[in-house]
């Protein structure tokens, strides 16, 4: 199966642009992710309750708006 993605440049430049940024946009997502995971996973015992909670809240954050998007990381 092949798929073609068509563009009528310079009108759907922003379209365009996303579609070829995609990939960077999900390794962005997913390094951030792993970032905030690996914080709590591995360095809790060297922060603050509320750094801890800080850094809970943002990967709590992050994984509604994936779960809302049906954004999967992989």
């Amino acid at each position: 199966m092949k798929a073609i993605l068509k563009f009528e440049l310079p009108e759907e430049q922003y379209e365009f642009n996303m579609a070829i940024t995609a990939h960077t946009m999900h390794t962005v997502i997913f390094d951030m992710h792993n970032f905030l995971r690996n914080k709590l996973k591995y360095e809790s015992d060297n922060m603050s309750e509320d750094e801890y909670k800080a850094y809970e809240k943002c990967l709590e954050t992050l994984n509604n708006i994936m779960s809302e998007e049906d954004f999967i990381l992989r």
